[in-house]
């Protein structure tokens, strides 16, 4: 019998949550997590989770404001993830992190080291990029690096930019989460001719809540 599989499993390395804190990231009002691999652990045997696959926590490389340091922060994460995967094979996959999708070139070419040479279970992606959302055809040249191997992209919800955190009692992932990931799903499927061009893509998409699945 075949156990539970996590497809979302974030993870906050020691390396990404210093990165973060030298961003000054916990001034905008989100409240970094404590997180590690022992706790991570203890919850897949609690919960009788088998395999979980890891995901570089929101809101991933594209935080980095130079395209050298965001292209270095998916490797580096990718890397770490790998030897993650390749030390317990059974209990830990992993999706590729990209860096922002606007870097065209670097997310292709993270996208073929990730697959061809850590083989990683697929990527990890956010709902919008500096004001881009996932359906702008800016990004297709990465959608067709994807569709062109059959990928499992997860898409993540992220702030939208310019928003800030309203209340510290409601959190983006309570509520706002939900919706940005809602309106990415009603995007794509009225975007018709984009979505008949990339069909070999496995999407799956991360807080959907009930409200949304009448757009599905």
């Amino acid at each position: 019998m075949v156990g539970k599989i996590d497809v979302h499993t974030p993870a906050l390395p020691d390396f990404f949550r210093r990165l973060l804190q030298a961003l000054g990231l916990e001034a905008s009002g989100m409240p970094m997590v404590q997180w590690s691999m022992e706790g991570t652990t203890r919850a897949m045997s609690k919960l009788g989770i088998s395999t979980s696959i890891l995901a570089l926590s929101a809101p991933g490389p594209s935080i980095v404001p130079e395209t050298e340091g965001g292209r270095a922060l998916a490797r580096k994460y990718n890397e770490w993830a790998s030897e993650v995967s390749k030390a317990e094979p059974s209990r830990f996959g992993f999706f590729a992190a990209l860096a922002d999708l606007h870097d065209t070139e670097g997310c292709i070419a993270e996208i073929r080291y990730a697959f061809d040479n850590l083989h990683a279970d697929g990527v990890y992606i956010f709902t919008s990029y500096r004001g881009g959302n996932l359906g702008d055809s800016d990004f297709d040249p990465i959608w067709k690096e994807l569709n062109d191997r059959d990928a499992v992209v997860f898409i993540h919800p992220t702030m939208v930019e310019g928003s800030t955190v309203a209340s510290t009692m409601l959190q983006p992932p309570v509520f706002d989460f939900a919706h940005e990931t809602g309106r990415t799903a009603a995007q794509r499927t009225m975007n018709f001719s984009r979505t008949l061009t990339f069909n070999g893509l496995t999407g799956l998409l991360g807080f959907l809540q009930s409200s949304h699945h009448e757009i599905l």
